[in-house]
């Protein structure tokens, strides 16, 4: 915004050296064997954004930009990080860029999958038919929350699906609930956070949330893995699944969030 650009940035421009920059991260990911997880944007930028800029043609350019530069990498590429629906303009104002771009220029030319971290999932938030060619839930952290892979799993037409971001071991957030803070958090590594999801005694403390992701995730169609994110203090676990076939894991992913400038 005008006057305010050490606050909020000029979104109508890019900046060449920070690109190059992720250029050679992503290529060193992929050499390794990662798929990364590229999100255009979070979404508290969106209500700037949509007040101060040309709506959605200035997003759905940058979705554009993104798509095309990193298209051709072994990533999966996601127009918002959504993972709550708050301080944000709603998944329709999104849908509205995504569709600018898919019907101007179309899907990534190389089959690239398309998903987004969702709040409760790709599905509630978009419908079918979508852009979306890998569902996704998340956010919800709990065991009730599984059922929406389970959804997933019987819609048609048959998709992928990933469980993007279930319970962080040790997640205490005081933030939710009016302040009174994440209802099931306890400090990582303790009897309490290993109870609060459910899980099996016989692991070591700090695996037990992904162990309860993995379990939680399995019996509704998503076979997982996990992913240790180093320096952040917080692990994630992600599963891929085939609708009406045997579940798969593939390719480990990073999120971009881990890799950042």
């Amino acid at each position: 915004m005008a006057g305010y650009e050490n606050m909020f940035p000029d979104v109508d421009r890019i900046n060449p050296d920070y690109f190059r920059y992720i250029d050679r991260k992503v290529d060193y990911l992929n050499q390794q064997g990662f798929v990364v997880f590229i999100e255009v944007s979070r979404r508290d930028a969106s209500l700037c954004l949509k007040k101060y800029y040309d709506w959605p043609n200035s997003y759905a350019r940058f979705i554009q930009y993104i798509w095309s530069r990193y298209q051709a990498n072994n990533v999966v590429l996601s127009p918002i990080h959504l993972d709550i629906i708050s301080e944000t303009v709603g998944p329709g104002e999104y849908n509205k860029a995504i569709r600018e771009v898919m019907d101007n220029y179309g899907p990534p030319p190389f089959g690239t999958l398309l998903s987004a971290n969702a709040n409760p999932s790709t599905l509630e938030n978009w419908g079918e038919p979508s852009w979306v060619t890998l569902q996704q839930i998340g956010n919800k952290r709990e065991h009730d929350s599984y059922w929406y892979l389970t959804e997933i799993f019987h819609h048609a037409p048959a998709q992928p699906a990933i469980n993007g971001e279930p319970y962080y071991s040790g997640y205490t957030d005081v933030r939710g609930l009016g302040g009174n803070g994440y209802k099931y958090g306890a400090p990582g590594g303790t009897e309490q956070d290993a109870r609060y999801v459910r899980s099996s005694p016989t692991l070591k403390k700090e695996c037990r949330a992904l162990a309860c992701a993995a379990h939680g995730s399995t019996p509704s169609t998503v076979l997982s893995g996990s992913i240790p994110v180093t320096g952040v203090g917080r692990a994630r676990a992600a599963g891929f699944c085939v609708p009406g076939q045997r579940a798969s894991l593939m390719y480990p992913i990073i999120p971009a969030t881990a890799i950042g400038a």
